[in-house]
């Protein structure tokens, strides 16, 4: 009987190792209805389930195994692992920290994701004192490229950065260490001021990402098309009768890099607003809609239900207003007014050249070929910016443009005005939202949390002999945004 269970659940793991993990949990689920899972059985049936992003199932099987012993230590990675996914990093750090002093050991995983759902929470330093714990053990490239991100590594960056030229000399080296070694390299030569050495790094680094990726700025044209073909004034002026007039959420958007996690966490400081943080919600919705032709006042009451649906369960301090932000709100200011016709939009702007250069200066977690070439950064750039001109045309009263230079040169005056748009009264716990203790996931997770500094303020005069290609690109976009700015 044994040596069928053994055979069986061989043949389920192996199964799991060549990624069939849903013909895995037939075999684990027919040893389960039989009474001979253990907590082998149940561990490996998590896998599964976190393989196919069902955490919640994998959280059910992970307690039984909890059951039959709570100092099991994969079975607590396990579960920090999809609390980290469902976005509960508390709970993910604390299970996490269970399997580390249980002595869980596998690779960098348990230290990699620990650390990374730590500065989630805003605790760099403890982050930063398990990766250097883990980095002095073993200098892998992971834990250097997080090491870094822990922030702005200080204890000696010269000898990182020995380390670092060391690794890169390795021929043997797979490609996503490669990348993290040369971002790693990159952002530390940028703390020490020397930005020829650093731009050399960054773009090292994406020219081989750069490599490997399709054309995702045809998709991403292809996408601007269809949201104007979609969100015609006509069609928001039909959505508009099924919106919600008594509710006025607080939508933020913009480009990547341009102060909008820092906007949003500036309003969601104020005692009358619960802050949602990056949230893509209204960008899924719209995707749902199969035709123009479906789009309709019934839609948009529907939709706008489900968004106060969810914005309600999350609720807990019993806000009036809500503010959040997202990378693709840009896309969707037209519908975000039929849903919410009292809506507040705030544009989060910053000079052309620093938006460009901090999204090719970043590691992202998805590549995109835009993200990674200069002169594809230019089209991508004109993209958002004939969606903005698109909406302003119909609705200029309606867009508020908020200034990353204004507000970090006067962090009073511009916050007073942004709370005023708000139809909010100025607290002075809005300039104090450093100390807001919320989740953060986007790679401005470390700069929300100190207060307002201008370093990172006409920052691409550092690479002025690196970004000709963005200068000439965006001429117009830079004239323009300089004659209002700097006037």
């Amino acid at each position: 009987m044994k040596e069928a269970l053994d055979n069986e659940f061989l043949q389920a793991c192996k199964l799991v190792g060549r990624g069939r993990t849903k013909e895995a949990l037939v075999i684990l689920h027919r040893l389960d209805s039989q009474d001979k899972a253990d907590s082998a059985v149940y561990c490996t049936m998590a896998v599964c389930y976190i393989a196919n992003k069902a955490y919640k199932q994998a959280l059910v099987v992970l307690n039984k195994v909890l059951g039959i012993s709570a100092t099991n230590s994969q079975a607590n990675f396990l579960i920090g692992v999809c609390y980290a996914n469902l976005r509960s990093p508390l709970l993910a750090s604390q299970h996490f920290e269970i399997a580390h002093r249980l002595g869980y050991n596998r690779g960098v995983d348990l230290i990699k994701q620990w650390a990374e759902v730590l500065m989630v929470l805003g605790k760099f330093d403890k982050a930063n004192v398990i990766l250097m714990e883990a980095y002095t053990k073993k200098p892998d490239p992971l834990i250097i490229w997080l090491l870094v991100c822990s922030k702005r590594f200080k204890q000696d960056n010269l000898g990182l950065l020995k380390e670092i030229q060391t690794r890169l000399r390795d021929p043997l080296l797979e490609k996503m260490d490669v990348l993290r070694l040369h971002f790693a390299r990159a952002k530390l030569l940028d703390d020490l001021k020397q930005y020829d050495d650093a731009f050399k790094s960054y773009k090292s680094a994406n020219d081989l990402i750069h490599a490997d990726c399709l054309n995702d700025l045809q998709s991403s044209m292809a996408w601007e098309k269809k949201v104007k073909e979609t969100l015609t004034p006509q069609v928001i002026a039909r959505c508009k009768e099924g919106g919600n007039d008594q509710a006025r959420p607080v939508f933020v958007v913009g480009m990547p890099h341009s102060g909008m996690t820092l906007c949003e966490r500036v309003i969601a400081s104020h005692s009358e607003v619960l802050g949602l943080g990056q949230n893509d919600l209204i960008r899924r919705q719209f995707k749902k809609i199969p035709h123009v032709d479906h789009l309709n006042a019934q839609r948009t009451k529907h939709m706008a239900d489900m968004y106060l649906q969810y914005t309600e369960q999350r609720n807990k301090k019993g806000a009036l207003r809500t503010v959040e932000f997202d990378f693709s709100h840009y896309y969707y200011i037209g519908l975000m007014r039929a849903m919410f016709p009292n809506s507040v939009i705030i544009h989060c702007r910053r000079h052309p050249l620093d938006v460009c250069l901090g999204i090719y200066f970043q590691f992202h977690r998805f590549f995109r070929s835009y993200n990674t070439d200069l002169e594809q950064l230019v089209q991508f750039y004109k993209s958002y910016d004939r969606m903005i001109q698109y909406y302003v045309g119909q609705c200029s009263e309606s867009v508020y443009t908020h200034r990353y230079e204004e507000f970090v040169g006067d962090p009073q005056h511009s916050g007073k005005a942004l709370l005023a748009h708000c139809q909010l009264k100025w607290e002075s716990s809005c300039l104090n939202f450093y100390n807001n203790d919320a989740k953060i996931y986007t790679a401005s997770a470390w700069d929300v949390r100190q207060p307002i500094f201008d370093d990172h303020v006409k920052r691409y005069k550092h690479y002025n002999d690196h970004i000709a290609v963005l200068r000439e690109g965006l001429r117009h976009e830079i004239a323009a945004y300089e004659e209002v700015s700097y006037a």
